[in-house]
């Protein structure tokens, strides 16, 4: 539905600002598509607004949902070169996906 509301609202010529890309992302981590999460996130570079932390985030909770552990690492690479700050959240993230491993592992 909030895809179906994002593409409304574009075309009534109603411009997303950052917050509107970063909870379309963040809804792009609940049906785990790392592909659209990824076109957004261009997408709203080309708009001039700059991913954030939060943006981030999302972004590894999709590749952490998918076991890209690899990826997810280069993500926050490039965040670290981005110059964004770690916040706990992002932290968080990576604590509740091996957490989730851990628990899976020893619960067979």
């Amino acid at each position: 539905m909030a895809i179906q509301i994002f593409k409304k609202m574009k075309l009534c010529g109603c411009h997303p600002d950052s917050t509107t890309y970063n909870i379309m992302i963040d809804c792009c981590s609940v049906i785990r598509s790392y592909r659209s999460a990824s076109l957004l996130i261009s997408a709203m570079i080309r708009e001039g607004f700059c991913p954030v932390a939060c943006t981030y985030t999302a972004l590894i909770k999709i590749l952490l949902e998918d076991e890209n552990f690899n990826e997810a690492l280069n993500v926050l690479e490039r965040i670290k070169l981005d110059g964004i700050q770690f916040d706990v959240l992002l932290f968080n993230t990576f604590l509740r996906q091996a957490c989730y491993k851990v628990f899976h592992l020893f619960s067979y």
